[in-house]
């Protein structure tokens, strides 16, 4: 018995972003907003809890039965084998005014709008190709149209165990090599004298953002390397 009937209360609908990444490029192409009526028979359906969304980067990849659930139920004609499918959290890019090269990188350079695309986590790195996408980006390198580089930068400070440094990724369209080593001389210099606008502009700019993005950018993020001074804008 609830007597103030909180147990019994219908829960209100909650909006849905289903993330539809190319298999070929493992690249983010298009976005679908569900308002979800029925919250537990969603998340039964698909096995997740919507209420993680709200707690920060979430991504849940759903597999086929899942995904022709959606179809049938939503209407939405998903081609299950040309997209992976992701309900995942919506961040401070969804509104934004340009398109967020992060998690597009492959597709936008194959389409010559991205000349430069850079991956780094930890060393010993994570093996989930969603870190390092270097499987969809292999045919491009061994076809000469990307050039790729890799290099890991030993901290300072030591790392906890077991990881011993940062592995960085950086591919490049074959004209646009040059950037390879600016990007990498930029990181270097920044390591010791720390981060600033300046460099926030340069990456930018080498990472293929118009300068109007970047305004964008700034006004959007401040000064984000003063509080999260280990972060970096990559993509």
């Amino acid at each position: 018995m609830d007597p103030l009937g909180v147990l019994d209360a219908p829960i209100p609908p909650t909006s849905v972003a289903l993330n539809l990444y190319e298999r070929a490029t493992r690249s983010l192409l298009r976005t679908v907003r569900l308002v979800v009526e029925d919250v537990g028979a969603f998340e039964k359906a698909v096995g997740i809890d919507l209420s993680a969304l709200s707690s920060g980067a979430v991504s849940y990849f759903l597999d086929d039965s899942d995904v022709d659930w959606l179809n049938r139920t939503f209407d939405l004609g998903i081609q299950r084998e040309d997209f992976y499918v992701a309900v995942e959290s919506v961040d401070d890019n969804h509104n934004s005014p340009y398109e967020i090269h992060t998690r597009r990188e492959l597709r936008l350079m194959l389409a010559g709008t991205k000349p430069l695309s850079v991956f780094s986590d930890v060393y010993p790195a994570d093996p989930n190709p969603w870190v390092f996408p270097e499987d969809v980006f292999l045919p491009h390198v061994q076809s000469g149209r990307i050039i790729q580089r890799e290099y890991t930068e030993i901290p300072e400070h030591p790392l906890p165990s077991p990881y011993r440094g940062v592995r960085v990724l950086i591919y490049a369209l074959a004209a646009e090599v040059w950037r390879i080593d600016a990007y990498i001389l930029m990181r270097s210099i920044a390591s010791k004298s720390g981060w600033h606008e300046g460099f926030e502009r340069l990456e930018g700019a080498l990472l293929g953002y118009q300068e109007w993005q970047t305004d964008v950018h700034l006004q959007t993020h401040g000064r984000w390397w003063e509080r999260v001074p280990q972060v970096r804008r990559e993509g």
